[in-house]
């Protein structure tokens, strides 16, 4: 339509009220997880970090498994982001025409689509299928998914530009 996209959606952004702003008196839960909330992101970041290096060391012991078929890994790794990434936006622009979804959130569900698999599937496939070449999933995930997903967020920000 030839205005510009905004990424943060149609409204202007509105500071959260506090339970006192709202007329009623903090709870033991609020004042709890005030106080826990600068906890989650650095506890989330480690163990993050300690399953992706127990998944990686594994990863590199069936390292020399991958040559027999890591074409197609490879091949999977370059287009599933591109292809998730556009089931995302195809369904960011169905809820946009449904329920006036912002630009923003299209871009998002986007870019969450196409990289789904690059932190749940490694521990997902490594529950289910234990016997699987964790070489095969890790390195795709990771090393191709991951940067290929980010790399395509100025592809979802141009469609949402072009289309909404």
């Amino acid at each position: 339509s030839g205005k510009p996209c905004q990424l943060m959606g149609d409204q202007p952004h509105a500071e959260p009220q506090s339970p006192v702003q709202e007329g009623r008196r903090d709870t033991v839960e609020d004042v709890d997880m005030r106080h826990l909330a600068h906890l989650r992101e650095p506890l989330f970041r480690g163990f993050l970090s300690i399953l992706m290096i127990i998944m990686g060391m594994e990863a590199w012991t069936r390292l020399s498994e991958m040559r027999k078929v890591a074409h197609i890994y490879i091949l999977y790794g370059v287009t599933a982001p591109f292809l998730h990434g556009a089931l995302g936006f195809g369904v960011g622009m169905i809820a946009h025409e449904l329920t006036g979804f912002s630009a923003g959130g299209v871009v998002l569900l986007s870019v969450m689509a196409a990289s789904s698999s690059d932190i749940s599937g490694p521990p997902t496939i490594r529950g289910a299928l234990p016997e699987a070449n964790s070489s095969a999933y890790i390195g795709t995930s990771t090393g191709l998914g991951t940067p290929i997903a980010i790399l395509s967020i100025p592809l979802w920000i141009t469609l949402a530009e072009m289309f909404i």
